[in-house]
């Protein structure tokens, strides 16, 4: 039994390889192949090396939420027998 299972998972794989064509979007042309074109304007300045950065104030703690405690009695819930 697992041999014929076997073959038939071998020849379904095989089908749909010889089956399938061609994929355009596969082909790779014009992305490692193309040669870069030459710029023409000139490179550009590198900005100045940053010697201090600057300092961050300390964060204010923000105040506490307010919390809340909903107690609920003698309420069905819903779905179950009581």
């Amino acid at each position: 039994m697992k041999i014929i299972v076997s073959l038939i998972a071998i020849a379904a794989l095989s089908a749909c390889q010889n089956f399938m064509g061609e994929n355009d979007r596969m082909v790779p042309v014009g992305h490692i192949d193309t040669p870069v074109p030459p710029v023409d304007s000139p490179p550009l300045a590198i900005p100045p090396v940053v010697e201090q950065v600057p300092i961050i104030a300390v964060p204010e703690p923000a105040e506490k939420l307010q919390t809340f405690t909903v107690v609920v009695t003698k309420i069905p819930v819903w779905g179950t027998r009581s």
